[in-house]
This record gives structure tokens, C-alpha cells and sequence, in this order.
């Protein structure tokens, strides 16, 4: 069963930093797929040209844990961003049985600068996502 949680930013906001904490990130493998945000972002990528590769690679840009983390610390100010993470299966590869058993995918997706919608099958990491908006 897919959770949902719906987190309204308020006026200091819910950086993508303190919702990555609550994931165990090396279990999944990480897209960006849509991202519009400001910040200084060091290495390979300015934030534009983050943004412009993202819109350039159809399904997403694949990115580590530690980029997603470190894009997550650069960001001053996000206004639209949609992450999917994909369960790596250890024990079932194939087996969508298996996915759902063990966590299944997940998506995390800021809306307009208002809103995080957070999705996932994981009924701990749900009530993980559903503390942060406490």
C-alpha cells in the first residue's frame, strides 16, 4: 500500500536536507527529475546547468546518495523538485513481491515552494516522513 504524506512548508520551510536524513538512501537508487532552485552548487554542476541537465535526460538524472545530499546542502532557496528513488532489490531483483516486501520505491516531490508530497510503500519510513511536519 502506497503512503502519502503531505508536509506544508511553513514560514522557516522543510529543507530536502532534513528529509533525506530520515532515509536510508544507499538502499535505493536515486533520479532527479524536475528540479528549479537557487544556490551554489560546487563540482560538475552550477544550479543551472543541474537544472538543464535534468530537463535534458528523459526519466531522470541519475544521480549518488552523496550528489543528492550534496545538492541538498547547496540549495539557498527550492521552489519545484521531484526526486524518484528505486529499491535496490538484494534477495528478489525481479520479484515485485520482493519490492513490496522490503520498502518498495519512493518519490519525494516539492510543490510550487509550498508543499513536500512524500510517497512511499514503507509503512516505518511513511511515519518517519509524517514526524517531520510535527
Amino acid at each position: 500500500m502506497q503512503h502519502q504524506i503531505k508536509i506544508e512548508k511553513n514560514q522557516t520551510g522543510l529543507p530536502l536536507g532534513e528529509i533525506l536524513k530520515v532515509i536510508d538512501g544507499q538502499k535505493y537508487e536515486w533520479k532527479l527529475v524536475w528540479i528549479y532552485a537557487v544556490g551554489k552548487l560546487s563540482g560538475r554542476y552550477s544550479m543551472l546547468t543541474l537544472e538543464d541537465a535534468v530537463k535534458n535526460r528523459e526519466g531522470g538524472l541519475p544521480v549518488s546518495w552523496e550528489y543528492l545530499n550534496h545538492i541538498a546542502c547547496s540549495i539557498d532557496d527550492a521552489y519545484d523538485i521531484v526526486i524518484n528513488g528505486e529499491f535496490i532489490l538484494h534477495k528478489a531483483e525481479n520479484s515485485k513481491e520482493g519490492r513490496n516486501a522490503e520498502g518498495g520505491d519512493l518519490q519525494l516531490e516539492l510543490f510550487d515552494s509550498s508543499y513536500w508530497l512524500l510517497k512511499t510503500n514503507d509503512t516505518a519510513l511513511a511515519q518517519q516522513f509524517a514526524a517531520l511536519d510535527q
